[in-house]
């Protein structure tokens, strides 16, 4: 969980559930974007795969969310945190700010 950047808003709080390991792999995005106008939420579900390697070739653990669709990376950092990546597994400048902690 934590509050990525948002060019128009004043945030996306950002809650990311991945469920089963082996077998059938489902996850839940929410998405809250906050703001004057009041908060919208946005809820996706969709298959994610787990890969050995980023969009750039780097060796790293990253889960990919939705690979048939337009993609969602994420790499799973030492300190246990999810930092997201771009559209090609690349990482984002300012990293920091696009991390989900571990609940």
């Amino acid at each position: 969980m934590g509050v990525l950047p948002c060019a128009d808003c004043d945030g996306i709080q950002t809650r990311l559930q991945l469920h089963g390991d082996e077998g059938e792999r489902r996850y839940e995005l929410e998405e809250t974007y906050l703001g004057a106008a009041g908060d919208n939420v946005f809820v996706t579900e969709g298959e994610w795969v787990r890969e050995t390697r980023r969009g750039d070739g780097t060796e790293a653990t990253v889960y990919r969310l939705d690979p048939q669709g337009p993609d969602r990376w994420f790499e799973l950092r030492p300190d246990g945190s999810l930092e997201m990546l771009d559209g090609e597994g690349r990482p984002l400048d300012g990293a920091l700010a696009y991390r989900l902690q571990r609940l």
